[in-house]
């Protein structure tokens, strides 16, 4: 075994001859008697030789001072030549669910009964302990350690506010198996396991608890300058519940409920808004668990695909545009081909524009009867079958790019990329074919403008539910700064920016180069940490008897104790020495 336990310390050992050094080229000041000031003036600016070595002077103070630079070469190396140092490492699990955070009225939550056990645990070990703490949740995260001393691990606790939804413990247990490598492992929770975990002790600090919940809470535009709000409230308990629901934008109330459930009962409440309301606050009574009780709904943005119809009025009229403008909610027609995100024509528009390019010349026909074969897997292609589909095209009408469909070897639909622009060459003369007439085809335009409507700048989705992905497409390289309950988190993309695993938090504000480019929301939704019925208090020890002892760099040796505090005595015994030769 290693006398030293940290080597990297053996670089103290150059205080030795450091020591050595200053005494070597030390220089005496010298005493120059004169018979009057004036004498004195030409000696201050008289030019001296420079630091020269002298004879070593083997002091008692020069002694003290090597001895205390050997003593703290010793001292940060961790020198124990007999390796008894003993410390405890116990890895502990937090369980990050937000269940965690339930109040009963006089006991607390079961957070804060974790972190009292937890620091009663370590402050009787004192610095006899050290302790790795893992967060779990869809990521297991490192909130302490490896080995941290009990002052840091009670200031991480402090910080910790489980808001998870619920997520399987096992790779977080599979994380701290890792970090203990054979030591123990405990589990601090709200609910008991349903199995025994061999080397892992588990504290359930749980209790069943009555509580009522958000289960959903949704914005959507009804058109012409009105959204409508729906709300649903859940009772997650045995007996009729009663709560209140509050909707508020600002200081203004704009609705508020008394509502009294039957156990399990769901309540759903709808109402119209203006559209130009800015974020509603959605908010339930008080009761045991507090992150479920709140939302906020911002207004949807407009995603809506702005279409620019240029086709020959035949051809117009064949494909059945005129009703799918109508139908769909998602378009909006505009006048000319540079305003539209989508473009139907006989010729491709310039980017950034997307185009659907259809032929305008009926010149060398070529039918086909199917089996086509088409690119399933395509977000375009989504849904379709062409069962039954007669299918017309031009021999002149190119089609460059990706094919999609085709008939043998013939490509009747592409995909061309132009930069962030798309180009689709669909080869079909729709007076000679039944496509239009067939189910597939509003299918095929409803994925053509889903496809335009994510591909627009912007935000996906700005109402999210705690686990769900925040998406912002961006077709250029940006710098972003995300602001959130925990501060400002700043990083760089190229094109999109995807973010998972936020906290369930109200108002997140993304800046784009500088810029503010959404505000969005991440609401809590999650029936299993909602319903608190299945929680309770037990203690399942571990059964696994032997438990390996700590790593060597978590070991304090009393040696290292001993070695400190003569180290202290020599630097006063130097001072004290050092004093005395004081004139």
């Amino acid at each position: 075994m290693s006398w030293f336990t940290t080597p990297w310390g053996l670089l103290g050992f150059l205080a030795v001859p450091a020591v050595v050094a200053l005494h070597l080229f030390h220089r005496k000041h010298q005493n120059f008697p004169v018979a009057g000031l004036f004498l004195w003036e030409d000696a201050q600016f008289a030019e001296t030789a420079g630091a020269r070595r002298q004879p070593l002077r083997r002091t008692p103070s020069f002694w003290l001072e090597v001895l205390a630079a050997l003593l703290a070469g010793l001292w940060l190396s961790g020198f124990d030549p007999w390796g008894n140092g003993k410390t405890e490492h116990l890895v502990v699990v937090l369980d990050d669910s937000a269940s965690m955070r339930a109040m009963h009225a006089s006991e607390g939550s079961p957070q804060e009964k974790a972190i009292r056990y937890l620091s009663d645990e370590l402050q009787e070990k004192g610095r006899r302990i050290r302790t790795t703490l893992v967060r779990s949740g869809l990521r297991p995260t490192l909130l302490a350690g490896p080995g941290a001393l009990t002052p840091d691990v009670l200031r991480a606790t402090e910080k910790w506010a489980p808001q998870a939804p619920a997520h399987n413990l096992k790779p977080a247990l599979a994380f701290a198996r890792e970090l203990a490598e054979g030591g123990k492992i405990l589990l601090l929770t709200d609910r008991p396991l349903g199995h025994p975990q061999e080397d892992v002790r588990v504290l359930s600090f749980g209790r069943p608890l009555a509580n009522q919940a958000l289960a959903k809470s949704m914005r959507k535009s009804l058109g012409h300058g009105e959204d409508e709000i729906s709300i649903t409230v859940r009772n997650y308990s045995d007996n009729e519940a009663a709560t209140q629901l509050t909707l508020r934008h600002g200081e203004q109330i704009l609705a508020q409920k008394d509502l009294t459930q039957p156990a399990d009962a769901r309540t759903t409440i709808q109402l119209s808004i203006p559209s130009r309301l800015g974020a509603i606050q959605v908010e339930l009574k008080a009761d045991a668990l507090g992150v479920d009780n709140q939302a906020v709904l911002h207004p949807i943005p407009d995603r809506r695909v702005n279409v620019f119809f240029g086709l020959s009025g035949e051809t117009h009229r064949q494909l059945q545009l005129s009703k799918a403008e109508n139908s769909f909610s998602g378009i909006r027609r505009v006048s000319h081909a540079a305003d539209a995100d989508l473009v139907l024509a006989h010729v491709p528009a310039n980017p950034p524009s997307w185009s659907l390019v259809l032929p305008l010349e009926e010149n060398d026909l070529e039918a086909y009867a199917g089996p086509f074969a088409f690119e399933q897997r395509h977000d375009l292609l989504e849904g379709l079958t062409l069962e039954g589909v007669v299918w017309t095209s031009s021999k002149d009408f190119p089609t460059p790019g990706t094919p999609l469909v085709s008939a043998g070897s013939t490509a009747l639909l592409t995909e061309q990329r132009l930069g962030a622009a798309k180009i689709w060459h669909l080869n079909l003369l729709p007076q000679r074919s039944t496509l239009q007439r067939s189910p597939d085809w509003p299918i095929l335009f409803s994925n053509l403008i889903e496809l335009c409507s994510q591909g627009k700048e912007g935000p996906q989705s700005i109402n999210l539910v705690c686990g769900e992905t925040f998406s912002y497409h961006a077709s250029e390289s940006a710098d972003w700064a995300l602001e959130g309950p925990d501060g400002t988190r700043h990083f760089t993309t190229v094109g999109d920016l995807h973010l998972s695993v936020l906290a369930p938090f109200g108002f997140w504000k993304l800046h784009r180069d500088k810029s503010l480019a959404a505000i969005f929301s991440v609401n809590f939704v999650d029936p299993s940490e909602s319903d608190l019925r299945d929680r309770g208090s037990l203690v399942q020890a571990s059964q696994k008897e032997n438990i390996a002892p700590a790593e060597a760099r978590f070991a304090e040796s009393p040696v290292g104790r001993w070695i400190l505090l003569f180290f202290l005595l020599a630097v006063l015994a130097d001072w004290w020495v050092l004093g005395r030769r004081r004139p």
